[in-house]
């Protein structure tokens, strides 16, 4: 991974993607693994509310990834990309802060579904456009290390606090810090990249191209 690691060095905005990116997962594993379960039994609500609202925000999701595909190249992809998670953030975890009907609870975690459908293709494609293709596999593989390294403390952490302080105010602390990273992050100036179409280190990095043999045939 040395070389995926010297060149993400070279991308600001990759770097803060996947930081970005390793934070909020931290957080949705807390959501799911913890603060959605508690939510449904001290609601009342039952299993049948993790269901439904997972189908409903699962759903909202397939939706968005396909107008991502046919739209999104479209529009600019900073815009998209920081709308999506604004999204798909917050708004799950302060609606359950209060006690909304049911189907309140559904439409705004079908929305949520609807924003997070539009952040793969995006990261997608500015990874496609911004690395190296000899490089792509290390990149993106290391990108998908760190962005998930911190997954496993998100149940744990969430479990530990809610103990103790209970669900509500650690609901309205994760939405705030998921607020603040979505949006805080997108202020950052590497963000104005995310809109051009090739990365300025791609050249770089490529392998030179070396003449054939003047003695080596041609194949086929």
């Amino acid at each position: 991974f040395g070389e995926g690691f010297a060149f993400l060095r070279t991308e600001p905005l990759l770097l803060t993607v996947i930081v970005m990116v390793g934070i909020t997962n931290l957080l949705d594993a807390a959501f799911m693994t913890v603060l959605m379960p508690v939510w449904a039994k001290e609601s009342g609500n039952g299993p049948s509310a993790i269901g439904l609202t997972g189908s409903a925000m699962g759903a909202a999701a397939v939706a968005g990834s396909l107008i991502a595909a046919l739209a999104a190249h479209r529009l600019r992809r900073r815009l998209v990309f920081l709308g999506g998670f604004l999204l798909a953030g917050a708004p799950r975890f302060l609606i359950l802060t209060v006690d909304a009907p049911p189907g309140v609870v559904l439409a705004v975690f079908a929305v949520s579904g609807f924003g997070a459908g539009f952040l793969n293709p995006v990261i997608g494609a500015v990874l496609i456009e911004r690395v190296p293709r000899r490089l792509l596999g290390r990149v993106n593989a290391l990108g998908d290390s760190l962005a998930w390294a911190g997954t496993p403390l998100g149940g744990l952490i969430a479990g530990a606090v809610v103990s103790s302080t209970g669900l509500v105010p650690v609901l309205l602390v994760c939405g705030a810090v998921y607020f603040l990273i979505t949006s805080l992050a997108g202020l950052r100036p590497e963000w104005r990249e995310m809109d051009r179409r090739t990365g300025k280190n791609v050249a770089r990095w490529h392998p030179e191209k070396t003449a054939p043999h003047p003695n080596q045939e041609a194949t086929s």
